[in-house]
């Protein structure tokens, strides 16, 4: 939901969690890849709602856990 707002400090927040408390896969699986209800990811609904920012930064992200 914080993508589709476009609150990248929310998803910021969310993302220092996740790398403290959770493993890479658990990251990939829960938050680069994770699903609503209805199959769409964070990129999907930042891209429906156009928030540049927020794909950026998830761009970014998914690099961050391919090295």
């Amino acid at each position: 939901m914080a993508a589709y707002v476009d609150k990248i400090e929310i998803l910021q927040k969310i993302w220092k969690w996740a790398k403290r408390n959770l493993t890479t896969g658990e990251i990939n699986d829960k938050l680069l890849l994770g699903t609503d209800d209805m199959g769409r990811t964070s990129w999907h609904m930042a891209a429906k709602n156009n928030s540049i920012a927020v794909l950026q930064k998830i761009w970014e992200w998914a690099n961050e856990q391919r090295e």
